[in-house]
């Protein structure tokens, strides 16, 4: 039952009266400077994965997010860079709640292409499904990670799996298993890595309730093109660059023979370049990053007017994005520069920059 105004008024002073000069409590005001003084962003794959409380990794079935969630995987066990980026080594755990068992294949799969001992990697699976919405499960889970030492990242395959009989599009079943992840996080200190489904709509990104994504410090798609082609997107990043994308294919590797004779083979995801016409559907619309659409949703606030000042055009983007969650780095002016500069570098493109002026063209 909700508190009267009188009794939330009334329990406020009484909180205040026991505060010291300065509080401690969970909702005592900061100065920024304070904040400002705070470390930068730590990475487990500089750019790529934070070491932060939420991942959510989506794609459409047939796509290849299992495989690149692995590679994520071996990439932080082993301390090897992904991709160019930087990675910080530590233990991963696996949550194979669907594929159980037949995920030592894929890694045997990996170990071979890449040619190391799978032996002694620091990569863990629970093979079982834990129910994410059933408190006594979770406890058990954080109970079985805390016990094989510290954690770094958790990586929960899938999340559909993990949370039997939910609604998705509901905010009481999604926030309820949310708030499990919430504490698997707090238990462990665990970066939760969540492989999700797309939904039908592939423009609309991962299936269910829109929290899943506002949650997430990151979200990455992978996309599954007709031609065969497959990229990984950095569709949002909390506290740096989205719109970041690598070309991946999946490589057929022989892991052993069946009782019948027959070869055994899994895959692994392993780089591979865009062909040029993906690479021009790429700085298509509809392949523009997410700021760089916002810019171009602000530029039709200018009408007609053709040419404006490039920091008129920048303010008005940058008022126009969310704020950052306090605490958090304010990085929307570089972002929406970059943005324009993109843009600008479009073969018939857009806009054009020219002397601190922008160039609208129809």
């Amino acid at each position: 039952e909700a508190a009267s105004r009188e009794q939330v008024l009334a329990k406020a002073e009484a909180i205040m009266a026991e505060l010291p000069k300065k509080s401690l409590g969970r909702f005592g005001p900061v100065p920024i400077y304070d904040l400002s003084l705070a470390p930068p962003m730590d990475w487990l794959i500089k750019g790529v994965l934070p070491r932060g409380e939420l991942g959510v990794l989506f794609g459409a079935s047939g796509s290849g997010k299992t495989f690149v969630a692995l590679d994520l995987a071996f990439s932080v066990a082993r301390g090897i860079a992904w991709r160019d980026r930087r990675t910080t080594r530590g233990r991963v755990a696996i949550i194979a709640a669907e594929g159980g068992v037949g995920i030592g294949k894929r890694g045997e799969a990996y170990a071979r292409y890449h040619d190391f001992n799978l032996q002694g990697v620091e990569v863990h699976v629970i093979t079982a499904a834990p129910n994410f919405l059933d408190s006594d499960d979770v406890s058990e889970v954080i109970a079985e990670l805390n016990n094989i030492g510290p954690v770094d990242l958790v990586i929960i395959d899938t999340f559909a799996q993990v949370t039997p009989g939910a609604n998705e599009n509901t905010s009481e079943d999604v926030g309820r298993a949310l708030s499990n992840l919430k504490l698997l996080h707090e238990a462990t200190r665990a970066m939760n890595l969540v492989v999700a489904h797309a939904g039908k709509d592939l423009s609309k990104g991962v299936r269910g309730w829109s929290g899943l994504k506002a949650a997430a410090d990151v979200q990455i798609e992978v996309v599954r093109h007709e031609d065969g082609t497959r990229e990984i997107i950095i569709e949002k990043m909390k506290d740096g660059e989205d719109g970041i994308r690598w070309a991946f294919r999946l490589e057929v590797v022989e892991v052993g023979i069946d009782y019948d004779g027959d070869i055994i083979t899994s895959c692994v995801a392993v780089p591979a370049e865009l062909p040029v016409k993906v690479e021009e559907e790429r700085i298509g619309l509809k392949r523009r990053g997410r700021v760089e659409n916002h810019v171009l949703e602000i530029m039709t606030l200018f009408g007609e007017q053709s040419i404006v000042g490039a920091v008129e055009l920048i303010d008005r983007a940058v008022a126009a994005l969310q704020a950052p969650e306090d605490g958090k780095r304010d990085t929307r002016r570089q972002s929406v520069t970059r943005a324009i500069q993109a843009l600008s570098k479009e073969k018939d493109g857009p806009l054009r920059l020219e002397g601190g002026k922008i160039i609208f063209y129809e």
